[in-house]
């Protein structure tokens, strides 16, 4: 029933999921990953993490790293019939007054299509390189002939 939180100094990603534990008072081993000593590239955490990056939590030898999915994981163990325990003396676990839960939206928001702007990119660099070239006139002047 141990929460472990990798953690590396300067990641803004990292800091979302630190302060989502303490927020939802969770009970977490706190591990720092040092970016300069290479840390998320020894092999003891590339066997957690293949992608060598942080957050990255393990509950009871579930590891799940990215910050959003991470989010999620925790939000939705704090549900009636959880495993994680809340950390002992908080508002949350004594069912103190701040307790109370705020909405939450698990809805995704997709990036614009890169196709469109793709496409719309190379026709305006196509158009430039016949206008450049005046190959623009040459299809012209062998029309009217």
């Amino acid at each position: 029933m141990s929460l472990q939180f990798f953690h590396g100094h300067g990641s803004p990603y990292s800091w979302r999921v630190w302060l989502a534990l303490e927020h939802l008072g969770l009970s977490y081993e706190l591990k720092v990953i040092s970016f300069s000593d290479k840390d998320q590239l020894k092999p003891e955490f590339v066997a957690i993490n293949p992608r060598h990056q942080v957050p990255t939590i393990v509950h009871d030898g579930f590891a799940l790293f990215e910050s959003l999915p991470i989010l999620e994981y925790l939000e939705r163990s704090r549900r009636p019939g959880s495993s994680i325990p809340a950390r002992r003396g908080s508002a949350r676990a004594s069912g103190g007054s701040s307790g109370r839960r705020r909405a939450t939206s698990t809805t995704r928001v997709s990036r614009p299509s890169t196709r469109s702007s793709t496409r719309r990119r190379s026709r305006i660099s196509s158009g430039w390189r016949r206008a450049r070239s005046g190959s623009r006139k040459s299809s012209t002047t062998s029309a009217a002939s």
